[in-house]
């Protein structure tokens, strides 16, 4: 089914190309003509449709390189031309980024908008409200598994990649979540602990004071009027040391609200997707190395 909603626009922008191709344009002339009148004829079906396959997304990416550089060898990496001039590239779309970016703003709709079809979107998923939205990204992978819907399953996918390269700040560690976070790991798992997060713990913040210290267990016990098992304490406080070093001299609280910071980079944009689309991007030139 999927391939049949892209095999006419296929067609279509094979014919566009051919029109195109006779012109003497220089390389900067010939992306422009990919990003502003080729790539406009999938952006609809890249919003409103699952992913497509790997095959028609090479096979888009090799027509638009075929065409850029006349049917012959690239003169120029493709890693290189999609970045921005002042790196030596050209601006080129990379269209897997493209097609994320776009995904992601089915997100930021989901956080910003009280719509009918957020219900849906629930009901779909089970995830039952918007809550999900501050857990790590192993609870996207998660859920992306048992999603049997193919858009949102393509959706959380994409988030879940999302998450996980962006690259943690110091000043953004205190907003991280506790749950479902591949960087805060027990027994190499990530971890999820109900009543902690019904007593309101959510993220590494609320396992400090205000001085910005970290809690001891009865300072911890006290403060959220609950006991759980000491060994849960110690080995949630020691896997944030382990990623996080230097949060054993504690961190600098802010006020309140706490948001992650994939929401903050996703919410960034009140329209488009051109700030998710530069993060992705950033990744392609070197992998993200270890946080902190």
């Amino acid at each position: 089914m999927i391939n049949l909603n892209y095999s006419d626009k296929i067609q279509d922008i094979k014919k566009l190309i051919g029109i195109w191709s006779k012109r003497l344009l220089t390389t900067l002339g010939k992306i422009t003509v990919v990003k502003s009148i080729l790539l406009p004829k999938l952006t609809h079906l890249f919003i409103s449709l699952p992913n497509p396959p790997i095959k028609i997304v090479k096979d888009l990416e090799q027509m638009f390189y075929r065409y850029i550089w006349n049917g012959k060898t690239d003169r120029i990496a493709r890693k290189t031309l999609i970045q921005d001039y002042n790196e030596g590239g050209l601006r080129m779309i990379h269209l897997d980024s493209f097609i994320k970016s776009m995904k992601l703003t089915w997100i930021r709709r989901i956080i910003t908008s009280n719509a009918n079809w957020i219900n849906l979107y629930e009901i779909i998923t089970s995830t039952g409200n918007r809550n999900s939205f501050s857990f790590g990204s192993d609870f996207f992978y998660q859920l992306s598994l048992t999603t049997k819907n193919e858009f949102w399953k393509s959706t959380l996918h994409d988030l879940c990649y999302f998450v996980r390269i962006l690259r943690i700040e110091k000043c953004d560690v205190e907003k991280e979540s506790l749950w479902y976070n591949p960087n805060i790991t027990v027994n190499g798992k990530s971890i999820f602990y109900p009543q902690w997060h019904e007593q309101g713990v959510r993220t590494i913040s609320d396992l400090y004071n205000d001085r910005g210290t970290i809690m001891s267990y009865n300072e911890f016990c006290l403060a959220y009027e609950f006991y759980p098992m000491i060994t849960q304490f110690y080995g949630i406080r020691n896997a944030i040391y382990y990623t996080w070093n230097y949060t054993r001299n504690g961190i600098d609280k802010t006020s309140l609200p706490l948001c992650p910071k994939y929401i903050k980079e996703i919410l960034n944009n009140t329209k488009g997707s051109k700030n998710i689309y530069n993060i992705l991007i950033q990744t392609i030139k070197k992998k993200p190395s270890k946080p902190g």
